[in-house]
């Protein structure tokens, strides 16, 4: 039977699916068949031969083909470890390449920021990886606009001499 994913608590580790047919389900991770946690607002497929207790099992995601999984995966955990290493990728190559720094820097603190706001309450190394991210690319950014500032300078000082 199909049901969406409506609640999960990851410290609990317990949710909740509604169904048209059955209405609301509790579930827990015991019952969970997929990779990840459970996704809010996924679609799932589950028994519905014990559901006589109001709880699901044997759930299954049901993945829909028109999601990206491969830069950017579905798993919390896995998408903020992505976003930390291409924020430390793009602020460290944005600092030794020089003019592109003034793109690549910007979204590195981008990336970093978003990694942030993934699940905040899970404070795991890739939470660390995005802080560290974000304070290289605060550090770079103060860098670059340094190098602005002497760069327009050492013009200003040549114009005039």
């Amino acid at each position: 039977m199909r049901a969406i994913v409506i609640s999960y608590d990851p410290n609990k580790k317990v949710g909740m699916l509604r169904s048209d047919e059955l209405g609301k389900l509790e579930f827990d991770m015991s019952q969970w068949n997929g990779r990840g946690r459970p996704k809010i607002g996924g679609e799932v497929d589950f028994d519905a031969t014990s559901t006589a207790s109001g709880r699901a099992e044997d759930i299954y995601p049901i993945s829909r083909s028109d999601q990206v999984d491969f830069y950017f995966p579905e798993d919390e955990g896995k998408q903020r470890l992505t976003y930390g290493i291409l924020s430390l990728a793009l602020s460290i190559g944005g600092i030794m390449t020089g003019v592109l720094a003034i793109i690549t820097i910007p979204i590195a603190v981008w990336a970093s920021r978003k990694g942030l706001k993934i699940q905040p309450e899970i404070r795991d190394g890739s939470y660390v990886l995005c802080q560290v991210a974000l304070v290289v690319s605060v550090v770079c950014s103060v860098l670059l606009f340094l190098i602005i500032l002497m760069i327009i300078g050492f013009f200003v000082y040549s114009l005039s001499s």
